[in-house]
């Protein structure tokens, strides 16, 4: 039985609800490797915002639209997600502004006004998730297995139509 045998759908609001009840996932644009990084999810629900130093290579590669990735993987929560779409740096003072928090501060000895400042925006295309049983119900659904002979529940497979 495939992946697709249990794919169900689920829409944008759904996805920006989901990623609302998570701080962090790891972030690659181009060919720059996967760095952690914040996100904030946009009011108008079409873009995610990260806030990066002029010297990362995030930001270098993001200099010009860019195939990028974003990737949750929260194994408390029992959630993953891979995120794709375009990267690409901002000049936006006012959506920097309603971003700015203390947390981002904290990385910038100038503040918002620090010159090493970079905004970039996330245009999703496409994203998927995989809810899952965990550790336990891994081994359950193993076992299960064995004795009914039936394809293991592996959990939930999302893919959001964006």
């Amino acid at each position: 039985m495939s992946d697709q045998d249990h794919t169900e759908t689920a829409t944008r609001a759904q996805l920006w609800d989901k990623l609302g009840g998570f701080n962090a996932g790891m972030l690659s644009c181009g060919a720059a490797r996967f760095v952690p990084m914040s996100h904030t999810i946009d009011d108008g629900q079409t873009h995610l915002w990260f806030i990066t130093a002029s010297g990362t290579d995030l930001a270098a590669e993001a200099a010009a639209p860019v195939d990028a990735t974003f990737i949750i993987a929260s194994g408390s929560d029992k959630y993953f997600l891979r995120a794709e779409g375009v990267c690409e740096k901002v000049v936006d003072r006012a959506k920097l502004e309603a971003l700015w928090n203390p947390v981002v501060d904290s990385w910038f000895e100038g503040g918002i006004d620090d010159p090493n400042v970079r905004l970039i925006r996330f245009d999703l295309h496409s994203a998927e998730a995989w809810e899952t049983t965990g550790a336990f119900g891994f081994v359950f659904q193993l076992a299960k297995a064995k004795i009914t002979g039936d394809q293991p529940d592996m959990g939930r497979h999302v893919v959001y139509s964006l």
